[in-house]
């Protein structure tokens, strides 16, 4: 298998020789539209480009523009190096807990057809569950930070939240407890209390008619609505509890990972043929061995495309401690901490430092030495999209079309701008 993405081995190439011609056999939604032009056109000519000059060595370097779009596998580079720099200073040195909800399969249906509402139920029942054990077998209140998923290795519709928890609270006292060795909460009572929750949710927003039932779930009246979810109430969820990470360093490093992951990586992708994609995937029922499916190219953008988040949708969300609003609590529970170690002579240790990232966009590729400066741009066109259309009419403003370059000679990005 690949350690990196081979030339014109991507998801951005499979929707460049495919995308229209799926646009125009399917109904989409306007972010599904969207994503389909913007993969298609990231770092081509058809977003234009700019022209920088390296202060010392005076290579000239012509850039195409990235798409920006949070579904692109090939602009999330430098995302995770931006990522450690802000949240680095967060991290106190306690236990961190990676803990995953996953909603039934038997749900899909209903949340393919009301993703923000469903997606928004889900993060609403993991905070309440979160806190309220944290009171419970804490005594205080905890911190946390969640990252909606919404597939698996094989591109399949699999909605599940990770969360990464941190193994202490700060109590109405005003003083921050750790958790006890290697133990967070109980994880078959938090299972069992997420999905209670969760199901009653489901069924409170049936009840208001704030969900609509379509596709599969069209025939769901309220009593079968409810026979689903005495149905779903009757099984074991996957909800787990990972045992704490060792430093924090390594939580910070396991975070970036999964905050700016998508769907599928450019690496991943194998081969790219007579209509058909082969990519590899990871088989966790076979003892994590890494295998390799062969889609058509219309089943793979199917799949892709199932993991497009409604517009406006806040996939990363911070809770507790780690809210905005609760900085202040945070930056007390880090100066008890540190008292502490002071008066138990223990090195002390707050936070950790922010890493940089793997790759700086300023430095020249050429020398080594230089910066580039922007010295010139160049325009791209876009035409409209052909497509069945389902929900909002788009302006052709918004969609990304093909463009025949520009006459630059333009060399492929090295990072997202």
């Amino acid at each position: 298998m690949k350690s990196s993405p081979a030339e014109g081995l991507s998801v951005n190439e499979i929707f460049r020789q495919y995308g229209e011609a799926y646009a125009q056999g399917h109904r989409l939604t306007a972010e599904q539209g969207r994503v389909i032009g913007n993969l298609r056109d990231c770092r081509t000519g058809a977003l234009g480009g700019h022209i920088e000059r390296c202060d010392q060595c005076g290579e000239v370097q012509y850039w195409y523009h990235s798409c920006r779009d949070r579904h692109c596998p090939q602009c999330q580079g430098l995302a995770s190096g931006v990522w450690l720099a802000v949240r680095a200073a967060e991290l106190l040195a306690i236990p961190y807990f990676h803990t995953v909800f996953t909603v039934d399969h038997a749900w899909n249906p209903l949340l393919l057809a009301n993703a923000a509402a469903c997606y928004e139920l889900l993060f609403a029942t993991a905070n309440a569950v979160l806190k309220e054990f944290s009171q419970r077998y804490l005594g205080g209140e905890t911190g946390f930070v969640a990252v909606l998923h919404t597939w698996g290795q094989q591109l399949t519709y699999h909605v599940h939240l990770h969360c990464v928890v941190m193994g202490g609270a700060l109590g109405a006292d005003g003083v921050f407890r750790t958790s006890r060795e290697g133990f967070l909460f109980p994880v078959v009572e938090l299972s069992a209390e997420f999905r209670q929750r969760f199901c009653v949710g489901l069924l409170k927003l049936c009840e208001a008619g704030k969900l609509h039932l379509a596709g599969e779930c069209a025939s769901w009246a309220a009593e079968v609505f409810a026979a689903q979810v005495t149905a779903s109430l009757a099984k074991d969820w996957e909800v787990y509890i990972k045992p704490p990470f060792g430093r924090p360093e390594t939580v910070l490093a396991y975070l970036a990972g999964y905050v700016n992951r998508i769907a599928i990586s450019n690496r991943r992708i194998e081969a790219i043929a007579e209509g058909r994609v082969t990519f590899s995937y990871r088989d966790y029922r076979d003892e994590s061995k890494v295998k390799l499916l062969t889609l058509d190219a219309e089943e793979f953008m199917r799949r892709f495309l199932l993991h497009v988040l409604p517009a406006g949708f806040v996939r990363i969300r911070y809770y507790g401690l780690w809210h905005a609003s609760r900085r202040a609590k945070l930056d007390q529970c880090r100066r008890q901490m540190l008292a502490q170690q002071a008066h138990e002579g223990r090195d002390l240790v707050n936070g950790v430092s922010a890493q940089p990232a793997e790759l700086d966009p300023t430095r020249c590729p050429s020398c080594g030495e230089g910066k580039l400066v922007r010295v010139g741009e160049f325009e791209g066109t876009r035409r409209q999209l052909p497509h069945r259309r389902r929900g909002r009419r788009l302006l052709a403003s918004e969609w990304g079309l093909p463009h025949k370059g520009v006459a630059f000679g333009a060399q492929a990005l090295a990072w997202p701008l």
